[in-house]
């Protein structure tokens, strides 16, 4: 099944290869740094959320080193589908959000501006009955447009990050398989034997079930917007979304999920590791610098768990947003 239709759900990681192109042009990089000793693959689960503490800077294995050791981007990726007349559902717009580890140590810059977001839109797949997202609500950025041909040369720029030297990615999705079979229908293949430029893949659906934060009845899925309910993060309706809007909240929930789920306790720099934490919880939240009003407003929340089942969250010591104002 072709990138024109959704994908059904998959049961394994798939194995892809990289091309010969890319191999050539990776040979000269330097060695991929190891994390947590495992191939590149979707590290899941509770597996996943030690990869994830690891690469925030926000785990407690010996002293706190400098998070721009690794360097890694993160890259999230979303495919929107639309019904179609003969009622399927075909792919026609793909998102990106990208974050630099390395922003972090930037001074100056807006927190909730360091995650980078476009949408392409695929002109030969839309309906012209179907209303299309032409602007990302949040990031307030233009979408691209183009045909079938011209979305490889967005992805590759996009998912291949330079920056004098080739930069280490993290791949993340919900339910990033799905993401993954499409990637390899047009070609991409970011999983093989040899790719030093991925560094891990994580799901984000994965992470949340191994907290124990799914939904605890057969009503509803662990989607993305019960991920950002579940964090208390606000965001705008589905109808309203580009993807490029889910992927960015995918990178949002992914560093909620990580800053919620860490050790609360300081370790042997107090002061590091609590800022790094108050970092990725305002980015989560999208929560401006210390003085603004809608600082105040996070200082003030109040998790509301009162009458509805915890999902896991007993484990957390407090909310998302207190930690965004720690």
């Amino acid at each position: 099944m072709g990138i024109f239709h959704e994908p059904t759900n998959q049961t394994s990681s798939p194995t892809l290869k990289t091309t010969k192109s890319d191999h050539h042009a990776h040979q000269r990089q330097s060695p991929k740094p190891a994390l947590l000793n495992s191939p590149v693959a979707c590290i899941d689960g509770s597996r996943g959320l030690k990869a994830l503490h690891q690469l925030l800077g926000l785990h407690k294995s010996g002293p706190l080193g400098p998070i721009t050791s690794i360097g890694a981007v993160f890259v999230a990726i979303d495919f929107k589908y639309q019904a179609c007349q003969n009622s399927t559902r075909k792919c026609h717009e793909v998102g990106l959000s990208k974050f630099d580890t390395r922003s972090v140590m930037r001074t100056g810059e807006d927190r909730t501006q360091m995650i980078k977001t476009k949408t392409f839109v695929i002109e030969d797949l839309i309906d012209s009955k179907f209303k299309v997202c032409r602007r990302n609500s949040k990031s307030g950025q233009p979408s691209k447009s183009g045909n079938l041909s011209k979305l490889r040369n967005f992805l590759e720029e996009a998912i291949f990050v330079h920056d004098g030297n080739r930069r280490q990615v993290v791949l993340v999705g919900q339910n990033v398989r799905k993401e993954l079979d499409l990637l390899r229908e047009i070609g991409l293949d970011l999983v093989g034997e040899y790719n030093p430029g991925l560094l891990a893949i994580l799901d984000t659906s994965s992470i949340v079930t191994s907290l124990g934060m799914q939904p605890q009845d057969d009503f509803h899925t662990c989607g993305l917007e019960h991920v950002l309910e579940q964090l208390e993060i606000s965001f705008p309706s589905k109808g309203v979304r580009s993807a490029g809007d889910n992927a960015q909240y995918t990178l949002r929930a992914l560093f909620g999920l990580g800053v919620l789920s860490a050790d609360s306790a300081a370790g042997s720099d107090e002061v590091t590791y609590r800022r790094r934490m108050e970092t990725f919880a305002r980015i989560s939240l999208g929560v401006p610098e210390a003085g603004s009003n809608q600082n105040k407003k996070a200082q003030s929340f109040v998790p509301k768990n009162e009458g509805h089942e915890n999902h896991g969250r007993s484990s957390f010591d407090y909310g998302l947003a207190v930690r965004a104002s720690a």
